[in-house]
């Protein structure tokens, strides 16, 4: 916030951290569920955070944007969505998966 008290940081308001958080679009409604709607809503992702199974991901997989609970079963790693008829995205020793992002927060919009 500014000294004069008219602008709040979003970047930062979650977590104080204004170099490693970003807004990014929802682009898909595969996270419904834990409030990540498409055209409605506007992740925050925290590149700083450590990254552990359980946590809802932002991440580029084999050139494609996807965001996804980060899973791990019998030594495996998969990104799972909310939804049950979306099947869970395997990650292997061949695939590219850049900018691991922490989601730790939505911005919901009503319309």
């Amino acid at each position: 916030m500014r000294e004069n008290g008219d602008c709040v940081d979003l970047h930062a308001l979650p977590t104080g951290n204004l170099v490693q958080v970003r807004l990014v679009k929802v682009i898909t409604n595969s996270m419904r569920v834990s409030g990540l709607q498409h055209h409605s809503s506007i992740a925050v992702v925290d590149r700083g955070k450590p990254i552990k199974a359980g946590n809802i991901v932002h991440v580029r997989y084999n050139g494609d944007e996807i965001m996804r609970r980060l899973v791990r079963r019998a030594g495996q790693w998969f990104l799972q969505a909310d939804g049950p008829t979306i099947h869970d995205v395997v990650i292997s020793e061949d695939d590219i998966v850049e900018r691991l992002s922490v989601i730790i927060a939505a911005i919901i919009f009503i319309q």
